[in-house]
């Protein structure tokens, strides 16, 4: 997995070789802050991986630059 950052509050995740729907993507903010992250746009599966995009916010829904975990899963 690989981290691109576009800067807050988007950035893009990649998982190489996994793009096998159906599938799940989950992301959490993390650290000590009351921040939280969530799916920019709808992930997307292609021939080379899978793409997602991170937005995070803060309780007030300004843009943060935060730390996220993210996970994918599926069937296969």
């Amino acid at each position: 997995m690989g981290a691109l950052a576009f800067g807050p509050p988007v950035w893009t995740a990649t998982f190489g070789g996994v793009a096998s729907p159906p599938g799940n993507v989950q992301v959490t903010a993390f650290g000590t802050t009351p921040d939280y992250c969530g799916l920019h746009l709808p992930w997307t599966p292609g021939a080379g991986g899978l793409g997602i995009r991170i937005n995070c916010f803060t309780n007030a829904g300004v843009p943060v630059g935060s730390g996220f975990t993210v996970e994918y899963s599926s069937r296969f």
